[in-house]
């Protein structure tokens, strides 16, 4: 029994060394060690391949790293990795992650390793058998967001070693924070990692491989789709007598779709470099990592992800009286925030080409930063921003923001974006008229030396009209509808507009985007005259809440009703699916009704005699299909502006 215990015993202090020469790059030179050096495999291919990533986010692979990384996720996601190593080790690992769960994201991991069987001598060197080893660990972490620029994470691990009969049972706890400093490109992460104790293998158990990690993250897009990380961290552990060490990382993605990556190991005699790569189609992502590690052979790691896209719910409940769900948000009438709409062009001022950098600034109207953009040696002649931050989100409509260019021995130039209100234009695809005009509302005037307004056609690329002016840029612009021949552009085809504001030192700015096309037709009245219907204002299931796209239709009614107030009534009329009993949806109906007539008078302003609500129920489907689409069609209010003189307007 003595025997074999010493020979257990020397095989794990084998694999113990192993382990920490290959993987950890620190050569074995007599000092103490810990046991369980797994605990410091980075596992995934993604993070095998970058080395580091202390301070980076969102990525699945990082809350080995730091339990604070995965606070700001969006979407569940899974992940297998397969790790070869040496043609001896192989290790699986099963990642999980779910957000918006109990206030934060919750993530997990299984993780098995496998190592060849040893071979068991007895005290005559005679072979007696084989010793199996295998490793395994539960990690479970919690991420949250504590404060506006802070985010923190506790992990906890549970472990096993076994060696032939022989098993070693751990646990250690795991704690970070991440920060995202004002400069959003910057971000700064530290974490305590391996907490803990585990017991011995037969008399006397190693200690864990605690250790502190502290790391940097610079996240940079200078381009639309080219998107670059840096990553360098630098461990130092703790309790035994070892040297720190630091680690660095590149990632490169192009169109979220591409991505070459390349790690180093400072201080790593056996090996140094790794380098991978990833493809992402959709929401199934396929990783590759590479490590060289000299004499001993190649590593590869191969990681399967599939992210849950959540999508909105389709609601289908079965037929009765009353259908369940939500009833109050009926009761309620509620308009969902656009995003920033333009794209913003930047025509950089003259500098010396011989500077050592310069920067590019997007902020919101209380100073934070939304995004910046640097470079070094001379810009380029333009910067675009496409109303998205730093991390890709779009940013509200509702804030202002600003425009601000530095560089070195040159004054700031800082340029505050003119806030339009949605340009709507009415269309009939029969080419009929009705309204030409399209209003284009800023929120005040803006003093500049020239602006310049382009209407395009969409389709051609082609300038239907230009309207210029000096001095000022106006609160109001009214484009009539009429291309530069005096003729009234046709109404059935869709255009954008660029606009074009020039300063007094010569740099500009051009923000663009669309014209709302809103679809309407003409209907005959009973008594014979004309009417205009704007259809498919478009309802969730027992739900009010409206969404950027249906609110235009409303307001284009509203443009209708302010530019007639005497002449033109307006009918709100509401449809619902065929889902629930007859009551219930007429109920429904009249409600979605009342609540549109009311928000239009609301806005409007107009007397009360000239907005009338109906609700139909479920008697005048548009579509007839036991589908979930042809519900959400049927699911309706109609907006009928009953317009005496529409005929002669339209000839």
């Amino acid at each position: 029994m003595v025997s074999k215990t010493i020979r257990i015993k020397r095989q794990v202090g084998l694999m113990t060394v192993l382990l920490l020469a290959a993987f950890l790059g620190r050569p074995a030179n007599g000092t103490a060690s810990s046991g369980a050096e797994f605990l410091r495999l980075d596992i995934p291919a993604r993070a095998g391949a970058l080395s580091a990533g202390c301070a980076d986010f969102v990525e699945l692979d990082i809350y080995n790293r730091n339990p604070s990384g995965l606070a700001g996720k969006l979407h569940p996601e899974i992940a297998f990795t397969h790790f070869i190593a040496f043609d001896e080790f192989v290790y699986e690992q099963l990642d999980a992650a779910y957000p918006n769960w109990l206030g934060g994201t919750w993530s997990g991991r299984l993780f098995y390793a496998s190592g060849a069987d040893f071979t068991e001598y007895d005290d005559q060197g005679m072979r007696v058998g084989t010793i199996d080893y295998h490793d395994f660990l539960l990690h479970l972490t919690y991420s949250h967001v504590v404060g506006k620029d802070v985010e923190a994470g506790v992990g906890l691990k549970v472990l096993e070693s076994r060696l032939d009969e022989y098993s070693s049972i751990g646990a250690a706890l795991d704690m970070g924070v991440r920060y995202r400093t004002p400069l959003r490109w910057l971000a700064l992460g530290l974490a305590m990692q391996n907490v803990g104790a585990r017991t011995a293998f037969i008399s006397e158990a190693d200690p864990l491989p605690m250790q502190l990690v502290a790391g940097v993250g610079l996240f940079f897009s200078l381009y639309e789709g080219h998107r670059v990380k840096i990553l360098a961290d630098y461990t130092q552990p703790l309790g035994l007598e070892e040297d720190g060490y630091a680690t660095a990382g590149l990632e490169y993605g192009f169109l979220k779709m591409l991505f070459l990556r390349g790690g180093y190991r400072f201080k790593n005699e056996l090996g140094e470099l790794s380098l991978g790569a990833g493809f992402r189609l959709a929401n199934i992502g396929l990783d590759y990592a590479y490590q060289p590690f000299s004499n001993l052979g190649i590593a590869h790691r191969f990681t399967l992800s599939y992210v849950f896209l959540q999508q909105e719910k389709k609601a289908v409940p079965p037929s009765g009286e009353k259908a369940p769900g939500r009833h109050a948000k009926v009761r309620e009438l509620r308009e969902l925030p656009r995003h920033f709409e333009s794209a913003v062009t930047f025509k950089t001022p003259k500098v010396d080409p011989r500077i050592k950098d310069w920067r590019f600034e997007i902020r919101d109207q209380k100073g934070n930063m939304v995004k910046s953009i640097t470079g070094m040696g001379k810009p380029p002649d333009y910067l675009k921003w496409d109303g998205k931050n730093q991390q890709g989100r779009l940013m509200p409509k509702k804030n202002q923001y600003q425009l601000i260019f530095k560089a070195e021995g040159k004054p700031a130039a800082s340029r505050e974006i003119p806030a339009f209100q949605t340009p709507r234009r009415l269309y009939f695809k029969d080419g009929s008229i009705l309204e030409p005009e399209v209003l284009f509302q800023l929120d005040k005037d803006y003093p500049i030396a020239q602006w310049t307004l382009q209407m395009v056609e969409k389709k051609t690329q082609k300038t239907v009209r230009t309207l210029t002016g000096k001095d000022r840029l106006p609160g109001k612009i009214l484009w009539d509808g009429k291309d530069s021949q005096g003729q009234v552009a046709a109404t059935n085809r869709r255009y954008s507009y660029v606009l074009q504001l020039v300063y007094a030192d010569r740099t500009s700015v051009l923000l663009s985007g669309k014209i709302r096309s809103i679809p309407v037709r003409l209907f005959a009245t009973q008594t014979g005259g004309k009417g205009i219907l704007i259809p498919g204002i478009l309802f969730d299931f027992d739900s009010a809440a409206f969404k950027p796209a249906m609110m235009d239709k409303i307001l284009a009614a509203n443009t209708i009703l302010e530019k007639y107030p005497e002449r033109s009534k307006l009918v709100c009329a509401g449809h619902s699916d065929d889902v629930g009993g007859v009551r219930y949806n007429q109920q429904l109906s009249a409600m979605r009704a009342a609540m549109v007539g009311d928000y239009i008078l609301k806005k409007t302003g107009v007397a009360s005699d000239r907005v009338r609500s109906q609700g139909y129920g479920k008697s005048r489907p548009v579509s007839r299909a036991n589908t979930e689409k042809a519900r959400a069609c049927n699911r309706r209010v109609e907006i009928r502006i009953f317009f005496p003189d529409v005929e002669e307007q339209s000839k």
